[in-house]
């Protein structure tokens, strides 16, 4: 998907893991879908998930299915 002029959010999670640059992912809700992009590249391509595809991804994270340690 084309880089969207949308307002982006940025959790401030990224601030405290020390990264000098906070690097991070953006996010902008709308009301079907979930946009997200790279914060230290913003006019690269965004990419986009519907509710129920960002809703799975997150009950994932919660429940620890990415973990890579």
């Amino acid at each position: 998907m084309k880089n969207i002029d949308l307002e982006f959010k940025k959790s401030t999670f990224s601030e405290m893991q020390g990264d000098k640059h906070g690097d991070c992912v953006e996010i902008k809700r709308t009301d079907k879908s979930v946009f997200v992009r790279d914060s230290k590249n913003k006019n690269s391509e965004t990419l986009e998930f519907t509710s129920s595809e960002w809703k799975a991804f997150i009950n994932g994270v919660k429940n620890q299915e990415f973990d890579l340690d």
